[in-house]
């Protein structure tokens, strides 16, 4: 058969083919790769031997070949170039779909000019055109080949392929191996397989528009990087054995291929990496056969365990944009939506500048895989799977986030598995600024001791029901804070807090005037904007002039402006019911997201876009 899959032997010196299956030139040119020792070679009895050009390109493709189908070679005589033909109408013809692969001689002859003479639009005729070891060199228009589907150029001396100037909107298969191109250009996009392997190929380019290409052939040329291959969204085989792929990171750009199924990197320095194989298929989940091999179900379990949930080196290279030599001037890394589980490579030998870290949407749930990063500022964790933050292991007592990030201003755990703020163990960050704690299943306010610097903390969305004595008791820089969409029925212990400016708490269960009391300027002397929209003490009369009352200082009530003339109309007994309607404002129904005020306020501030 064909010798496509030849296997390599590359100190095979004897071969004996004989009156096998073996049909053309550019199989022979195949086998030469596979083979190129060769001293001794018999082909005869094949189709191949009836090409006429058959002799001359074996030699040519055999520098060490000695004997050809039991005839000793003579290369003074038969050359050891491949000829290069004239190219005309009759040639042409001679080498499309037109002519049977029968016609020899003067039967060729006489069908060449029978179709001449008898049709003007013979190349509309055309759907396959074979030019395979012919020395074509020079330039060669085939615009007027509208119909071609089928183009076959391996084994020559083109150095591109837009001089090819091809026109057809129909062409699915384009062969071009053996010949000089560096550069990719000018290529149709109904391609649905492309040969280009034994070029000069350097990198991809040009190739965007290939959505339809499924079969991508680019062996033995000098492709060091995967860039550009991720717009190749139909491709399902890649052969890119004997290129210069030499980093893990590489197969990254191929992940977004969801079709590939097969990859060949044979000869490649990749290969030689510990652990290539198993990435390989960690992060192409599809492919069913690697570099000629199968895939089972077993390696692909061991793919899983080897990096599922685990940041890898060559995934951080590539969301930092940056080599691991410069990683020490990085401040900010991105790695929010990764699926990751694990972080263990980054530490502060080699991020000493690292100031913000974005870790959301990811799958940690343990914070026992970190290192120190003694100078990150800010961290974000929102929606991954933390239920709690452990002690470290030297019996201080502290949690592994001061030990972690002892000069953490902004902590973000919005929207994990938190029912403890006390199982998170906070306490030594000295120097944290702002938490949000949103959207867990926090029961208790608990756990805040040992926080002297925060002043801004969220907890809305939780399922708070009280407030302990002691809950605020070190909390006393805390500027705002939020509870809204809890259930709070009681304002008990929200104070004393001497600098709390911003208090929200709309969507609560608060009915009773009285707990007005706990919030008065007694206990929250700075208190100047107050939401209690939802909570069914606001549907009472009077609910706006008993908050002034005993809250004088306020500036914002329910998002309303509280003016000098509206304390004096409160002052003197006036309705209310008028500046309603006035403000056009529903007080009695709570915002739908109750996230949509305190987040401008927290990032307003200007000592958290110092932090920044």
């Amino acid at each position: 058969t064909e010798t496509g899959g030849f296997p390599m032997l590359p100190a095979l010196v004897s071969l004996d083919l004989s009156n096998n299956l073996v049909h053309t030139l550019q199989s022979i040119r195949k086998l030469s790769s596979a083979a190129p020792k060769l001293r001794d070679c018999n082909l005869r009895g094949n189709h191949v031997c009836l090409n006429k050009l058959y002799r001359r390109c074996t030699v040519s493709l055999f520098p060490a070949l000695e004997t050809l189908d039991l005839l000793q070679v003579n290369r003074s005589k038969e050359g050891v170039d491949i000829p290069r033909l004239p190219i005309s109408n009759e040639f042409l013809i001679q080498n499309s779909n037109l002519i049977g692969q029968e016609s020899e001689g003067n039967d060729l002859r006489n069908r060449v000019e029978e179709i001449l003479k008898t049709d003007d639009k013979w190349d509309h005729q055309v759907t396959q055109l074979s030019l395979e070891n012919m020395g074509i060199s020079s330039p060669l228009s085939l615009e007027r080949f509208v119909n071609l589907d089928n183009l076959k150029l391996n084994g020559n001396h083109l150095e591109t392929i837009e001089t090819l100037q091809i026109q057809s909107h129909k062409l699915t298969v384009l062969e071009v191996e053996g010949n000089r191109i560096s550069k990719i250009a000018g290529l149709p996009t109904s391609l649905v397989t492309l040969s280009l392997s034994d070029n000069l190929i350097s990198k991809l380019e040009n190739a965007s528009h290939l959505k339809s290409l499924v079969r991508l052939y680019l062996e033995g040329n000098q492709i060091s990087s995967f860039e550009g291959f991720q717009h190749l969204t139909g491709l399902m085989e890649l052969y890119m054995s004997k290129n210069n792929i030499s980093q893990l990171m590489e197969i990254l750009h191929l992940r977004n291929l969801t079709r590939l199924l097969v990859l060949t990197l044979s000869e490649n320095p990749v290969e030689e990496l510990p652990n290539y194989r198993c990435f390989c298929l960690f992060h192409l989940s599809k492919m069913k056969i690697l570099d000629g091999i199968s895939v089972d179900s077993e390696e692909q379990l061991e793919a899983r365990d080897m990096f599922a949930g685990k940041l890898t080196e060559e995934e951080l290279m590539e969301h930092i944009g940056t080599m691991p030599e410069t990683y020490q001037q990085v401040k900010t890394v991105d790695l929010a939506d990764l699926s990751i589980e694990k972080v263990s490579i980054l530490d502060s030998s080699r991020f000493v500048n690292l100031r913000v870290l974005n870790l959301d949407k990811n799958k940690i749930s343990d914070l026992t895989y970190f290192r120190p990063l003694p100078h990150l500022c800010i961290l974000r964790l929102n929606e991954n799977r933390i239920c709690s933050i452990p002690q470290t292991k030297d019996n201080s007592g502290r949690g592994y986030l001061m030990a972690l990030f002892p000069n953490l201003e902004v902590l973000e755990l919005r929207r994990n598995r938190i029912s403890s703020i006390a199982n998170l163990r906070l306490a030594g960050l000295s120097k944290l600024k702002v938490m949000t704690l949103e959207a867990n299943d926090i029961i208790i306010v608990d756990g805040l001791s040992g926080l002297p610097n925060l002043q801004q903390l969220i907890l809305s969305d939780n399922k708070i029901k009280r407030i302990d004595r002691q809950s605020f008791i070190d909390c006393l820089a805390l500027r705002g804070l939020h509870l809204d969409n809890n259930q709070l029925r009681s304002l008990r212990n929200i104070g004393p807090l001497p600098n709390l400016r911003t208090l929200s708490l709309t969507s609560n269960r608060v009915s009773d005037f009285n707990e007005i009391d706990h919030i008065s300027i007694a206990r929250l002397p700075m208190l100047s904007k107050l939401r209690l929209m939802g909570n069914p003490v606001c549907r009472k009369a009077s609910y706006r002039s008993k908050v002034l009352q005993k809250c004088p200082n306020m500036v914002i009530l329910d998002d309303a402006v509280i003016t000098p003339d509206d304390k004096h109309d409160f002052q003197h007994g006036k309705d209310f019911n008028a500046f309603r309607q006035v403000a056009n404002l529903d007080l009695s129904v709570a915002p739908t997201n109750s996230g949509q005020h305190h987040n401008k306020e927290i990032w307003d501030d200007a000592h958290l876009a110092h932090a920044q």
